[in-house]
């Protein structure tokens, strides 16, 4: 299974990405990026799960679930 961390708080981001690889069961991985289209420009395979900050500084986190979902429409938001 695969995750995609999105939060423009790098620290914060490192930080849920470090705690979700120790608490995963191994072969899961965890994609970060820091902002929506940086995500979406990633030639990731499908995330089974986004996490996303919707308080993003570059974009609108309700707008930017919309473009998730057209890319990844399987993926839980």
């Amino acid at each position: 299974s695969s995750i995609l961390l999105i939060d423009d708080h790098v620290l914060f981001r490192s930080s849920v990405a470090l705690m979700l690889e120790i608490r995963l069961p191994v072969g899961t991985t965890v994609s970060e990026a820091s902002r929506i289209e940086q995500a979406l420009a990633q030639a990731l395979p499908a995330p089974d799960l986004i996490l996303l900050d919707l308080q993003l500084e570059s974009a609108n986190g309700l707008e930017g679930i919309a473009l998730l979902q057209e890319r990844w429409p399987l993926a839980r938001v």
